[in-house]
């Protein structure tokens, strides 16, 4: 009979246990695992969403995960995020053929032939060839293709 009365008041205890929901992830789960916000907690992940660009307003007494706290309000998370949204997707180029264009080995890349881009700071995207027989093997190979 103990055993009845003690999973009638385990049942009980679970459906006692509140579910909250994160402000930040959305996902449902017990309180036991989220913290409450106060004024400050609230305003420094609205301060946050501002600097992401995002639309999450949170008040004093809602509850988030304190991972999803941390994550949101890092300032290296933020920038790493925002420059992965600003940066441009990298171009798929279909490769074109040398007949079609002209290839140059110190400006194309010899495998996709994309014109590589050059920058004062980083240098070159590909390492250009340098030496002619390299590029006299390499003409010499397509020709007997």
């Amino acid at each position: 009979m103990a055993s009845v009365a003690e999973s009638s008041t385990n049942k009980a205890s679970l459906h006692n246990k509140k579910m909250f929901r994160c402000v930040i992830c959305k996902d449902d789960d017990e309180s036991s695992n989220l913290i409450q916000l106060r004024w400050k907690g609230s305003q420094g992940i609205n301060k946050a969403s501002k600097e992401r660009c995002d639309t999450l307003e949170t008040h004093a007494g809602e509850f988030v995960h304190e991972d999803c706290r941390h994550r949101y309000t890092n300032k290296l998370i933020i920038k790493s995020d925002l420059r992965k949204n600003t940066e441009e997707p990298r171009r798929s180029e279909t490769p074109t053929l040398r007949s079609k264009s002209q290839f140059s080995f110190s400006e194309h890349c010899l495998f996709c032939g994309v014109t590589a881009k050059q920058d004062k700071r980083k240098g070159i995207e590909v390492f250009p060839v340098r030496t002619d027989d390299f590029k006299s093997k390499i003409l010499k190979a397509c020709d007997d293709i």
